[in-house]
């Protein structure tokens, strides 16, 4: 899989475990589709503000490649926000999903974020820079 190719559309919030641990898919779409998303995402209801758990995932037509980690860290998602819609991380005023530090005693030294058309070997850099693994998988 040439990880350049592919850009994060999405990031779907699978739930925690009873240990804790969270799962998280990213979506990708390839460059072809890049554009494409912004003339369906009225259809998934990415610019109702706020987001409020409104919004759904892209059609499967367009995502191209899932990549899946499993981590301790909880993550906000932009589809969840009571204050930006999705069309906010499009406009690259917020992300798609970010490290929810709230619960933290401390200011991570490193925190995660995940912006909208992000290339797979973006966010593979990012995760790793704090040790976890992802998975990719072409749809």
């Amino acid at each position: 899989m040439d990880n350049n190719s592919f850009k994060l559309i999405y990031v779907l919030g699978l739930g925690e475990n009873w240990e804790g641990v969270y799962s998280y898919e990213f979506l990708f779409t390839d460059d072809d589709n890049l554009d494409n998303i912004l003339n369906h995402s009225e259809d998934w209801a990415w610019d109702v503000i706020p987001a409020s758990g409104n919004p759904s995932r892209p059609d499967k037509e367009f995502v191209k490649a899932v990549g899946r980690i499993e981590t301790t860290k909880p993550f906000e998602l932009i589809q969840e926000s009571d204050t930006f819609c999705v069309w906010d991380a499009l406009d690259n005023v917020t992300s798609m999903a970010w490290e929810d530090i709230s619960e933290y005693d401390e200011y991570p030294e490193y925190r995660l974020f995940f912006r909208y058309g992000e290339t797979a070997e973006e966010v593979k850099k990012k995760l790793y820079k704090v040790d976890i693994n992802i998975k990719y998988n072409e749809v």
